[in-house]
């Protein structure tokens, strides 16, 4: 760092300060003016293509997301479609077990009284051959 005093004091003033920054700022500028205006045209000419490079970029991110937002409406569309298809389909299947349910009870019940009327069949008759025998154990 250069320090340039403007007095012969020891202790820098806010004078002194402000001095020596002018003068820093007046050799910094003296600096960037002999780099040549090549390397800020070229500066420039990067800015450019870095503008151009970030304004392609959105525009692709633009049509991008504007792809994604359209792809998502369709796939909720279809979701949506899905799921009344798969509740109607659950609604037969539950009509359809409820009708199975529901013969399975008539089915059920016309079971029973068969079998109630066979085993009263069945007491009937055993009753009849057990009588028949008593009256006449000697018939075979």
């Amino acid at each position: 760092m250069v320090k340039v005093l403007l007095f012969d004091s020891n202790t820098v003033t806010d004078v002194e300060a402000l001095g020596q920054a002018l003068i820093l700022k007046n050799i910094a500028f003296g600096y960037l003016e002999e780099k040549s205006n090549q390397e800020d045209s070229q500066l420039d000419e990067n800015i450019e293509r870095m503008e151009d490079k970030v304004d392609d970029s959105e525009n692709r991110m633009k049509d991008t997301q504007a792809s994604i937002e359209s792809t998502l409406a369709g796939v909720r569309k279809d979701l949506n479609v899905q799921s009344k298809d798969v509740t109607s389909s659950i609604r037969e299947v539950e009509a359809t077990v409820r009708a199975s349910e529901k013969d399975v009870r008539n089915v059920m019940k016309e079971t029973i009284k068969d079998l109630e009327f066979k085993m009263d069949k069945l007491d009937d008759d055993l009753r009849e051959t057990l009588q028949e025998a008593l009256d006449n154990p000697l018939s075979d």
